[in-house]
């Protein structure tokens, strides 16, 4: 029996209906009422990445709740089976398990702190996707974007570079040169300004995205039809 129904249940119920919800990830109707009332026992991990998308919700969370875990971490830990021995070393040693979490935990804190006293404009993304996971203050008032804002946005959203180069820096974000390279960001209002960025793998809570930190070139705005060259590696 899983958990499924009920963090079903209170993820959705104040977003959409369970009609609403169905017709998003493509299924039927009674599918959802089934997941919500613990009559449906085992979705494929399909319908579990739709529903994570369409609620906004922790993929990973989503799966545990279901009692899966995602395939990517399947693959994971079938290629690095020491990783096995590691995790019963920690079932077996409560105090171990304690103190790497506390260590995990003090790190996030340093990344928090950093993220939100600083004057500097960042925003983390998602490494695979180029959604935008969060922006600090600073990338708020720039930008104009509100928080609730920045989470239905995603990197080709602001960069005006062409699809493909945008999915080519979210892919491989510490390639560039150390002087970072150039693009093109449009703002809320509809300004264009040129912007240098540096970009940093990070993880956090086993999962992996990019900080990005942007330093706009005085503010100044340019021209749409502007050419941007990147920096070449």
């Amino acid at each position: 029996m899983t958990k499924l129904d009920n963090y079903l249940k209170k993820a959705r119920e104040n977003i959409m209906t369970q009609r609403e919800l169905a017709k998003r990830i493509g299924v039927g109707y009674p599918y959802i009422s089934k997941l919500e009332n613990n009559k449906e026992h085992n979705p494929s991990d399909n319908v579990l990445y739709k529903i994570s998308k369409a609620l906004n919700l922790d993929i990973d969370e989503l799966f545990i709740q279901a009692n899966k875990i995602t395939p990517d971490l399947y693959e994971f830990l079938l290629n690095e089976p020491d990783l096995i021995q590691i995790l019963r070393v920690l079932m077996d040693n409560k105090s171990l398990l304690k103190e790497l979490k506390k260590h995990i935990q003090e790190r996030e804190d340093y990344l928090s702190c950093v993220f939100n006293h600083t004057n500097k404009i960042i925003l983390i993304t998602n490494k695979s996707t180029g959604k935008i996971v969060q922006a600090n203050e600073v990338a708020q008032k720039f930008y104009g974007y509100s928080n609730n804002e920045w989470s239905t946005l995603s990197v080709k959203n602001i960069d005006c570079l062409t699809d493909s180069i945008v999915k080519e820096n979210i892919k491989r974000p510490n390639s560039k040169t150390r002087n970072g390279y150039i693009t093109k960001h449009k703002l809320k209002k509809g300004d264009i300004v040129k912007v240098r960025i540096y970009s940093k793998t990070i993880v956090c809570n086993n999962k992996t995205y990019i900080m990005n930190t942007i330093y706009p070139f005085n503010c100044h705005k340019i021209n749409e039809k502007e050419d941007i060259k990147e920096n070449k590696t």
